[in-house]
């Protein structure tokens, strides 16, 4: 499951081809393990990030394979000021233990000869009563006093870092905290929060860098106790729309129950094509750009570009003319167009089009 829609070409790959300079890009990934997405890398020695992540053995692995002098590394639990903030829970509690890839994880961590007798129901039973393992409340597993033990996070901390078993830092921190530690970040343009779990302490403890962000990526739960510091996609949409975020893009995760089997969207127990909404990748903008300097207006066309949010970045091209080239954008602007469209048309075509009958053209874009 991914923000970024499948396109061939980006706004930033034509701006870098018709020579055009590209703003530097300041970003901080929490819950970095597998490294930086890709699409930040589009960005070469214009990028510079810092990777935060709980798990000693991955924060070495990409610290040793990082090529970029400007994209370090620092192995921490970041949360919020006065550290984790898991309370007695309240009200729903999270039903991931319920689902077909909780019980799959069970399974797996089975030998061979262990599920000779394997009884699906007696098993079901067990593992939605609890008496397999406790029912986490939240996916962080804040209420289990030794995640490892369980075999559902332990599945998914084993694949962060191969065959090394997973070594988890002791050291707790804020985010801002740990911007203020690095020597290459004077500001953060994209914060990227991907704790399965403890999103809404890190965000808390990002004050300070959320002040001059542009975006916000962030997993969201949708399930999970009721309380003010509860990680739950309304505590967090409520903070950062008070910061003047605004949610842009939301792409939701199923699971299916594992009272009844279906086969997953990957290869690994995870989401399903259908069943209930657990959680989600949401990205978040702050607009605004009339406060924004030059560089900071080009990176956020850029980012928007590359979730597939291409009309608000010409939105931003329209508003400040001569974005990259100085003169009109006249090109960009084109190239906008043109990968909206699906055709080699250009933007003053597209307009055209669209004035001389707004109806029609929405239903037959396929005869531009």
């Amino acid at each position: 499951m991914s923000l970024f829609p499948k396109n061939s070409e980006s706004l930033i790959d034509f701006v870098k081809k018709k020579g055009l300079e590209i703003p530097t890009l300041y970003v901080v990934d929490v819950g970095v393990s597998g490294g930086l997405h890709p699409a930040w890398r589009k960005w070469g020695d214009r990028l510079v990030g810092l990777g935060i992540d709980c798990w000693i053995n991955e924060v070495k692995r990409l610290a040793d394979q990082e090529t970029n002098p400007l994209v370090g590394y620092v192995s921490a639990k970041a949360g919020a000021p006065q550290g984790a903030s898991f309370n007695n829970p309240t009200g729903s509690t999270y039903s991931l233990h319920r689902s077909l890839a909780y019980l799959a994880t069970y399974i797996l961590s089975k030998k061979p000869d262990e599920m000779s007798e394997f009884n699906f129901v007696e098993i079901w039973r067990k593992m939605v009563s609890g008496q397999l393992s406790k029912p986490p409340v939240e996916a962080s597993y804040s209420n289990i006093p030794q995640p490892l033990e369980d075999h559902f996070y332990q599945y998914y901390a084993r694949r962060h870092v191969g065959r090394e078993w997973p070594q988890m830092t002791d050291r707790t921190a804020t985010v801002d905290d740990l911007i203020a530690e690095s020597k290459t970040l004077s500001r953060v343009d994209l914060l990227k929060i991907d704790t399965d779990g403890m999103d809404f302490d890190v965000l808390r403890g990002s004050e300070n860098a959320l002040g001059g962000a542009l975006a916000v990526e962030i997993e969201v739960q949708f399930q999970g106790q009721v309380a003010d510091t509860a990680n739950i996609f309304c505590n967090i949409d409520l903070f950062l729309r008070k910061k003047g975020f605004s949610l842009f893009k939301l792409a939701p995760a199923m699971y299916a129950r594992s009272a009844l089997p279906r086969p997953f969207l990957k290869g690994i127990p995870a989401q399903n094509e259908t069943g209930q909404i657990m959680w989600g990748e949401a990205l978040y903008i702050r607009y605004g750009i009339q406060s924004r300097s030059l560089e900071q207006r080009q990176n956020l066309a850029l980012i928007l570009d590359l979730y597939g949010l291409e009309d608000v970045a010409a939105e931003i091209m329209l508003e400040t003319p001569g974005l990259f080239d100085g003169n009109k954008d006249e090109a960009i602007l084109n190239f906008l167009a043109s990968k909206v469209s699906g055709t080699k048309i250009s933007f003053d075509e597209l307009v055209k089009a669209f004035l001389e009958n707004p109806i029609k053209f929405a239903l037959n874009k396929e005869n531009l």
